[in-house]
């Protein structure tokens, strides 16, 4: 894939970029939002904002072709220490896999008994991401599940054909990261992510996107 631009306007190098606003739970009332947007030169435009009310037409929008890059807002991974202490494959296919296999309530039930036996300061570890971005374990189960987030995402990352730098590299024109939309509020200055109170969401117009030009 191509990341140095796919076309061409005017001149000037352009990329298709999707952020995706993940949820496990997703529904008409409170969907994944994907953000279509393409990417010129050093400016970020806002093109269309597209609700996925369930998880598979989440699967179905990564079957897009390509090229594109996509930002998504949930955990791809778990902590290396908790991954060893349930003496699996430490590979990411292998652990993915297995936390599927589990099942929802199982893989929930796998953190709860792994937590009860770990000292306070030590039942939700984090990745080094985490640690960088100041963000929640990828074990947490209540408040903001990112857990829930990963069982549901990581094994729909892995049964689609897009390119994960580090976990999952393909020679695709499709390619997927891992995004914490907070840490790039914080870069900006821009306030708080999410202010919008009450399940609420700040769609912001496509002509005044278009205007905002990305942190170098």
């Amino acid at each position: 894939m191509d990341l140095d631009g796919d076309a061409q306007e005017g001149g000037i190098a352009t990329m298709r970029i999707r952020g995706m606003d993940f949820s496990s739970v997703p529904s008409r009332t409170q969907p994944i939002v994907i953000a279509e947007c393409r990417l010129e030169a050093d400016r970020l435009v806002l093109e269309e904002l597209v609700d996925v009310p369930d998880l598979t037409r989440f699967q179905a929008a990564l079957a897009a072709p390509g090229p594109w890059l996509a930002a998504i807002d949930f955990p791809f991974g778990l902590p290396r220490v908790f991954v060893a202490d349930q003496e699996h494959a430490t590979s990411w296919a292998s652990y993915v896999q297995w936390a599927e296999a589990l099942g929802r309530k199982g893989f929930e039930q796998c953190l709860l008994a792994y937590k009860a036996h770990k000292p306070d300061g030590q039942k939700e570890p984090l990745r080094r991401t985490d640690r960088l971005a100041r963000s929640q374990s990828p074990l947490k189960l209540y408040g903001v599940s990112v857990a829930r987030m990963f069982f549901e995402g990581a094994p729909r990352l892995l049964g689609a054909q897009v390119s994960i730098p580090l976990l999952r590299p393909l020679d695709v024109e499709q390619a997927v990261v891992e995004a914490y939309p907070a840490l790039v509020v914080r870069h900006l200055g821009a306030g708080k992510y999410k202010g919008v109170k009450g399940g609420g969401r700040c769609r912001q117009s496509p002509s005044h996107a278009g205007a905002n030009r990305l942190a170098a």
